[in-house]
Formats: structure tokens, sequence, C-alpha cells
């Protein structure tokens, strides 16, 4: 009888253990499509004369377009990161560990974010014009899959404000710049019918160490702000290596998103 018991529940874990490996397959493969589509396609006709000239950019920009040796790599590359990290959903929650991978790319102002913090799969995604945020338990399930025009805001929002990590897709001309200060510009990005906007903050080595926006949280737009540390000198290019997300709430402060690029390549 003790035998048969242990039968029975080997059997379980391992028809468990396919399950899950199916559910993680399937979720990879169609995220892997997604990802073929992002660094294949070449909008030729409507990009490749796309870039600003450093004179028509502010001065401010220039000089960080400089520092950071953007003038020293092609006009158009796609580029492959990966992170570690921590979330949270809600302010006094519990962090919860992460690891992603991010692909970013100028031809199409698109991005792709695969992340894994067990049990959940998530995807988060800008392409043609339309973002979309799913996130999955163990590749069995959609939990949630978020879209619409609000979506399509906050996700072109994102693309804007990881910028610094993609420095190449400032000198797009879809991107326009206005001179706040010394030390700031504001930026808004057209995609289609998509429109974004936030603005840039530079410190006193002319680096830029955040961007504040406006982006829907639970439906409703809140203050936001994006801060870059730790600039390091990668295949070339200076990027920041250390990400933190918050939510400027009427009563406080909440970080809900840190992580470091532990692994940069440019495609």
């Amino acid at each position: 009888m003790k035998r048969m018991f242990i039968i029975i529940l080997a059997s379980a874990l391992i028809f468990i253990i396919v399950i899950l490996g199916i559910g993680y397959l399937n979720f990879n493969t169609s995220v892997k499509k997604e990802i073929n589509a992002l660094l294949t396609s070449k909008i030729i006709s409507e990009n490749r004369n796309a870039f600003r000239n450093l004179e028509s950019i502010p001065l401010l920009l220039q000089n960080y377009i400089k520092k950071v040796n953007v003038t020293e790599k092609p006009s158009y590359y796609n580029i492959t990161l990966k992170q570690k990290g921590k979330i949270r959903s809600y302010p006094k929650q519990k962090w919860l560990t992460f690891n992603a991978k991010q692909y970013m790319s100028v031809d199409q102002l698109a991005f792709i974010w695969k992340a894994k913090s067990f049990p959940m799969l998530v995807r988060d995604k800008f392409m043609d014009g339309q973002g979309e945020m799913k996130i999955n338990l163990l590749g069995i399930k959609n939990i949630e899959v978020a879209t619409g025009p609000k979506i399509d805001q906050g996700s072109l929002t994102r693309y804007l404000g990881e910028l610094p990590i993609y420095a190449n897709a400032l000198l797009d001309n879809r991107i326009t710049w206005e001179v706040i200060d010394n030390n700031s510009l504001k930026a808004t990005i057209h995609v289609k019918n998509v429109i974004a906007d936030g603005i840039f903050y530079f410190d006193e080595n002319g680096l830029i160490s955040s961007f504040k926006t406006k982006r829907y949280m639970l439906g409703s737009l809140n203050d936001f702000t994006g801060t870059f540390q730790n600039y390091k000198n990668i295949d070339g290019l200076l990027i920041p290596t250390e990400l933190t997300a918050i939510w400027n709430l009427d009563d406080e402060d909440y970080p809900y998103f840190k992580c470091k690029v532990v692994h940069y390549e440019l495609k």
C-alpha cells in the first residue's frame, strides 16, 4: 500500500512538472516570436533618415550625446539587456525578486520586457504603436492582459523614460525637445496615434539623473519619477546600470521597481 502511494505521488509530481514545462515553453515561444519581429523589422522608408543632427537639438542634450559616446556608434542598432531586481505592487508590500531581459529597437521605437518572478511570468511591450502588459501564472494561465489607450500611453512613456539606456534613440526626429532650464529638458514623443512626454533632469556632470512625467496608475494619472545611477562604460557606451521607478503619491513617494543591468549587448 505504501509503495502504491509513493508511485501515485511520483506520477502526480511528474505530471505537474510536465504541465509546467509545457506552459513555460508555450509562453516563451509566444514571446520569442514577438522578439524576432522586433529585432528583424526594418521600417526603412519611415526611419532611415529620421535622426537629427546634433546642432538641431538643445546644447544640454548635445553634450550628453557626446559624453555617452553615441556618436561613436552606428546610427541604427538594437539592444538586448538583462536585469536583476525587485518589484512590488503596493506601498509597504513585500518586495519580490525578478530576472528580466529587455529588447529595444529604434526602427520601430519599440520594446519588449520579459521577466520571471516565481510563480509569475510577465511580458510588457510597446510595438506598432500599441502597448500590452501580460501577467501569466507558471506559463499555464494569463492572470491579466492589459491593453487600451491608457496602456499605449504608459508603455510609450516607459520607452521614452528608459532612453538613457538606449541613448541613440534620443536623436530620433519623432522626439521633440523643449528647454526648461539649464539642467532640464522636456521631451515629447509621437508614435502613430500615441503621444507621451516627460522631463529629463541632468546632474552636475551632464548625465541624465532622473525622468519625471505622469503615468496611469489604477486608471488615473499620477506623478512618476525614474532615476538613473551608476553609469558604466559598456561596449563603448556610457549607460546607467541602476534604475529605480517611483510613484509620487500625494502622501508619500512609493518606489516600486529597482533593478541593475547585469548584461548589455548591441545587435
